[in-house]
């Protein structure tokens, strides 16, 4: 099982908000995806860049649900 939790940093560091977390039940990128889809669906946009382990499936999902963000 995985936790999957999202907190929202500005261009002046201060912190936006924590978002939902998300409980993922295996590493297949499904998971991933939907949570990334959640968080646009409330109003994530303009995400500049992304700090995560180096987890080749949120890599994926990062890519195809937030494209542009580094």
């Amino acid at each position: 099982m995985a936790a999957v939790i999202a907190a929202a940093v500005n261009a002046q560091s201060k912190v936006g908000g924590v978002w939902p977390l998300d409980v993922a039940t295996n590493e297949d990128g499904a998971g991933e995806k939907a949570f990334l889809r959640s968080l646009v669906a409330r109003g994530l946009a303009e995400v500049k860049i992304v700090i995560f382990d180096d987890h080749q499936k949120l890599k994926s999902a990062l890519a195809s649900e937030l494209p542009g963000a580094a």
